[in-house]
């Protein structure tokens, strides 16, 4: 077991942000996509127009409602919104000219053509265009490309990657071993569904964040000890602000994804269970706030609060979505919790199968220590009651998807689960766990990176049928590789070249931090 310092925490949680921010900016958008597409139309529409219509917009997408003569996004605001900063941002910089003359250059680059020829290979749902003009004065369509590129980016990949160092921070209630916190972390963000959608412009990571970040700041509040930390410690003096945080990251979980109200009301009742009046107090009033502008943007678009963008309004998917609740009809349903969970076609356990210690890991819990047991009720409730609503959802599968999306919000409660497979039993577990993340990164990879467009809800094994041979063929996604004019398994050698460096320079780092405490403490 490896001895810790908060400085050098520190160091490992730069060296996994790092790594995470290099794979996910590596690989771009897949074109074309309706649910990024439904999104950045929103966003576009909302700096462009001033509303929350999609008009000028929607013919790229499905995943649009028709209501009293305009188009909408069927998807939860939170993503759009998150990507009106950084719309702002874009359209303000290309207008000066340096910047422009670059943005120009980086457009021309011939590595496009796959995104182009792509978007060309499928019709527009309303003989528009699949990439649309943005920006007045700027007559090409690579801007909504390049742009959704850099969306995925400021509001996906970068905040997915500062998750992969905060769980490395968060694990440290739990365990003292650097080499497995930053093993988890790193399988967190490499191992399963979440490396596949850090790299689009959807909202299935970010909820996942919000809702684990509401836990892990409640959990630090209820739970004595861990690894010294200063922002722990800070956390701890300052409980007020640490509940209004964690309130505020369930209230926008909700924005991002509605239903992650499930898992927001199981850590909202632990709250209460674990916590002072007055914090339980301050951590529901700071979560208002987001919900707020739920039922406003309902309002304005639907005329109603309480209806949302999935239901009868969507010309593609009426007969799915019109169902009971916004497509959810009781009872579960079997086929839908095979296909979900060990299926080879969206199981999440078969992508990743490491996370099945994470179930053992509750139950390990349970038994060792009294302190952890309702800890393990809220990550069963959450895991449990999210799989058994989405088992009920019409499109469980996703479409074109990677692995089981919509249980996004369970993968990070899951993996925590491993830290106490790892703390409390024999060796010989700790290396089978590995050995299954090292079998999950590669499932996860190949079923990734595996040709340019996810795989369909057509295809019964994916991995097998679709993702492996694209591999095995050289058919990647556009990556950074092909902008310097590689190709293939060239182009995606690019990125381990990549993370080596970054290894290299904070291996480096570390050998100097230490080399300075030693003359300081000489």
């Amino acid at each position: 077991m490896l001895t810790t310092s908060p400085s050098r925490d520190w160091l490992v949680a730069v060296w996994l942000m790092g790594i995470g921010m290099a794979c996910f900016a590596f690989f771009l958008p897949r074109w074309h996509d309706w649910n990024a597409d439904s999104r950045l139309d929103l966003t576009a529409a909302i700096v462009n127009h001033g509303t929350l219509a999609i008009d000028a917009y929607h013919d790229n997408t499905g995943d649009d409602d028709f209501y009293r003569g305009h188009w909408y996004s069927s998807k939860d605001p939170g993503q759009a919104l998150a990507g009106v900063p950084v719309f702002l941002a874009f359209k303000g910089l290309v207008q000066i000219g340096p910047i422009g003359a670059f943005v120009n250059t980086l457009e021309a680059n011939s590595a496009w053509k796959n995104a182009v020829a792509d978007a060309a290979g499928k019709a527009p749902i309303g003989g528009g265009s699949l990439f649309p003009f943005l920006l007045s004065g700027r007559k090409t369509h690579k801007d909504f490309a390049l742009l959704q590129y850099i969306e995925s980016l400021v509001t996906v990949a970068a905040p997915s990657a500062l998750f992969m160092g905060l769980f490395f921070w968060f694990l440290g209630l739990y365990s003292p071993s650097r080499a497995w916190r930053a093993l988890l972390s790193l399988a967190l963000g490499l191992s399963t569904i979440v490396f596949a959608y850090s790299q689009q412009f959807i909202s299935h990571v970010p909820a996942a964040i919000l809702l684990f970040v509401g836990f892990a700041l409640v959990q630090t509040l209820a739970r004595e000890g861990g690894e010294p930390s200063r922002l722990r410690q800070f956390l701890r003096d300052h409980p007020s602000l640490t509940a209004g945080i964690a309130g505020a990251a369930l209230g926008f979980a909700v924005l991002f994804e509605y239903y992650c109200v499930l898992g927001a009301v199981c850590v909202a009742a632990y709250a209460v269970k674990k916590l002072r009046r007055r914090q339980v107090a301050v951590l529901v009033v700071a979560a208002l706030p987001a919900l707020l502008i739920v039922l406003i943007t309902n309002a304005l678009a639907y005329g109603s609060p309480l209806t949302t963008g999935y239901g009868c309004n969507e010309p593609v998917f009426k007969s799915q979505n019109c169902q009971g609740i916004s497509g959810f009809t009781l009872p579960p349903k079997l086929n839908a919790l095979y296909g979900l969970t060990v299926s080879p076609f969206r199981g999440l356990f078969f992508l990743s199968p490491f996370l099945l210690a994470g179930i053992a890991g509750w139950v390990v819990a349970w038994r060792a220590k009294v302190e952890d047991r309702a800890t393990c009720v809220v990550a069963t409730a959450v895991v449990v009651g999210t799989l058994l609503a989405i088992s009920m959802f019409g499109g469980w599968s996703g479409g074109s998807a990677v692995g089981a999306r919509y249980l996004m919000p369970l993968v990070p409660f899951l993996v925590f689960g491993v830290v106490f497979v790892l703390r409390e039993s024999r060796p010989w577990v700790s290396v089978l766990v590995a050995l299954l993340i090292v079998a999950s990164t590669f499932e996860v990879w190949i079923e990734t990176i595996g040709s340019r467009n996810y795989p369909s809800d057509l295809i019964a094994n994916p991995l097998f049928s679709y993702s492996l041979p694209a591999v095995t063929d050289g058919n990647f996604p556009l990556n950074l590789g092909n902008f310097v004019g590689l190709a293939g398994w060239n182009a995606v050698l690019v990125l381990p070249a990549i993370l080596v460096g970054w290894s290299v320079v904070c291996l480096a780092a570390a050998l100097g931090h230490q080399v300075h405490s030693a003359r300081l403490a000489g």
